[in-house]
Parts: structure tokens; sequence; C-alpha cells
């Protein structure tokens, strides 16, 4: 038979197995802008990406070159490091 304390620490234990990046801070999760945010068509393709606590880290986008390569635009709200793998 188990105890009421031992039913709540199991309860517990799945809860924080079921958390994710998003739930613990890990990863900002991404949210894109919605319609209502769109100024102009510079503003299509935007995406927030924001802490547990729903505050935008940074605003990011790829857009095209004219001699067509891709670049990463954005702007930040906190301290950004950028590492990207090159998988080309």
């Amino acid at each position: 038979m188990t105890t009421r304390y031992q039913r709540e620490m199991a309860a517990l234990a799945a809860r924080r197995a079921s958390l994710t990046p998003y739930d613990t801070g890990k990863r900002a999760e991404p949210k894109v802008w919605e319609e209502r945010h769109r100024e102009s068509e510079n503003d299509f393709g935007k995406v927030d990406f924001n802490d547990s606590e729903d505050a935008t880290i940074a605003t990011l986008y790829i857009e095209q070159d004219e001699d067509g390569t891709y670049a990463l635009r954005g702007y930040t709200n906190e301290p950004l490091k950028v590492e990207i793998d090159d998988q080309s």
C-alpha cells in the first residue's frame, strides 16, 4: 500500500518527466508574428523567441539577399551568442 506522500512524489516525478525544454526555460519558445504585429511586408516571417516568462529575448528572420545568399537577421533584448552548424 502506498502512502499519500509516495503518490504525490510519484505524480511530481511524472510531471517533471513530461516537461518540455520550453517549460523548463532551457529553450526559448518561438512565436511567429501574427497578422496584428505586421505593419508592412518587411514584418512577414519574423519570429519572437520568448523565455519561460513569455518575455521576448530576440526577434529573428531569414532573408534572401540580392546575390541569392541567405542572411539571418534580427534584434535582441538580451545578450545573444550565435552558434551555427553549417550542414551544407
